[in-house]
């Protein structure tokens, strides 16, 4: 494409040169503009598309949030509820002791060995009236205290 155009007449350019090269940038112009047009509309659909992906991403970013939200929730009632339950467990254990620390304590330690100390005792009382020996209606041989060496074995 000649930028240089020839002179015809003194002053004057060739015509049919300037207006072919007028056509060509007309043309170019035509097909700049067609690309920058295409451009522009690349753009403006990359610029949707991101915005779109974008809105998508934060959607899905606060049903993630809600979600993890809910779940949070769920372990922290799961938890309360566990708590509670051992907090129950320990009340009616604690309850249970009471109640057989209650039962049994130091009044009835005594008593139990107090008695067991008269049977003891009792043992004792037969063990010494059995060296008087005796007999009984039947004509069975009887200790001190009226029993059969028999029935004293079968007591101890």
């Amino acid at each position: 494409m000649p930028t240089k155009f020839n002179i015809i007449k003194k002053g004057g350019y060739d015509t049919v040169e300037v207006d072919r090269y007028i056509e060509n940038m007309e043309s170019m112009i035509r097909g700049y503009k067609e690309k920058d047009s295409s451009i522009k509309n690349a753009i403006i659909n990359a610029q949707i598309a991101a915005d779109d992906i974008v809105k998508r991403a934060e959607l899905h970013a606060i049903e993630l949030k809600n979600d993890t939200i809910k779940q949070m929730a769920a372990i922290k009632n799961s938890i309360e509820y566990q708590k509670r339950k051992i907090e129950d467990f320990q009340v009616e254990y604690n309850k249970m002791i009471n109640k057989y620390i209650r039962e049994f304590n130091a009044d009835d330690m005594e008593l139990l060995i107090r008695k067991l100390e008269d049977i003891e005792n009792g043992f004792t009382d037969i063990a010494t009236s059995a060296k008087e020996t005796g007999t009984n209606e039947q004509g069975q041989e009887t200790l001190g205290s009226g029993i059969t060496s028999e029935e004293l074995k079968a007591l101890l």
